[in-house]
């Protein structure tokens, strides 16, 4: 039994392990009044605000001098325009699209989900995209006169490792 504990080695491996837990469960809150959402996001993840139609990106940090692609989380917020369109006229039309611009064979889940309190949508799918294999999660929801969509993005051998984080960013995510 003294071997175990030569050291102070397992109460070292242990206080490590709650240093890094607590590392990554640091949030800090983005709101966006104009479009009144609110969402939680990691410490040291770099904000782009109205990118290519988004709301807001969230850019994970470099984890090197090599990494050629951070991944990222992205919300849109789409204005329906006073058209009655129900979440399944929705979700129709937007796994249309997907369908156009990547191949069946390459989605790998697609289902029912909650963002923010209302019933939602999800599609997991893999990309081939600037020399990158891409995995990605998009999540959509309707409320009110707006759809709201979130794309998680990741090089497909890294998404497992931001799945927890990501997972949390959603969950966090709420319509005002």
């Amino acid at each position: 039994m003294r071997g175990i504990f030569r050291g102070g080695t397992l109460v070292q491996i242990f206080l490590l392990a709650i240093l890094l837990v607590g590392c990554a469960e640091k949030l800090k809150t983005y709101e966006h009044s104009g479009e009144k959402i609110k969402i939680k996001y990691p410490l040291g993840w770099e904000i782009q605000e109205g990118i290519l139609g988004s709301v807001v990106i969230f850019n994970s940090d470099k984890e090197g001098e090599n990494d050629r692609f951070q991944e990222n989380l992205s919300v849109i917020v789409q204005d329906l325009g006073g058209q009655k369109i129900t979440l399944e006229q929705y979700s129709a039309a937007v796994v249309n699209q997907i369908k156009h611009i990547i191949p069946s064979d390459q989605i790998m889940e697609a289902g029912t989900m909650t963002l923010s309190g209302n019933k939602g949508q999800k599609i997991v799918c893999r990309v081939a995209q600037g020399g990158f294999r891409l995995k990605l999660l998009q999540i959509w929801t309707i409320q009110g006169q707006k759809a709201y969509m979130i794309t998680f993005t990741a090089e497909e051998d890294k998404y497992l490792k931001y799945q927890g984080v990501v997972q949390k960013m959603i969950k966090s995510f709420k319509i005002l």
